[in-house]
């Protein structure tokens, strides 16, 4: 790949950083819906995750709400 220019340990930082765009928030808001939180809960959490994706998603796994699915 360093032919075409392209340097491989650049690319493979920047391949985890879109999937942390993409993968993480999408799991969050997955988890957020499955554990069944309340109105105002939910809605918070989900706007916080669309609004700071990473940072949103970060604190949602930190803090992992108790919903009524919860082991």
């Amino acid at each position: 790949m360093e032919e075409l220019g392209i340097n491989t340990n650049f690319l493979l930082i920047q391949l985890s950083a879109i999937a942390a765009l993409l993968v993480l928030p999408v799991a969050s808001l997955f988890d957020a819906v499955r554990k069944n939180l309340n109105g105002l809960s939910l809605i918070v959490w989900v706007l916080l995750i669309c609004m700071i994706p990473v940072i949103g998603s970060l604190a949602y796994w930190v803090v992992r709400p108790k919903g009524n699915n919860s082991l």
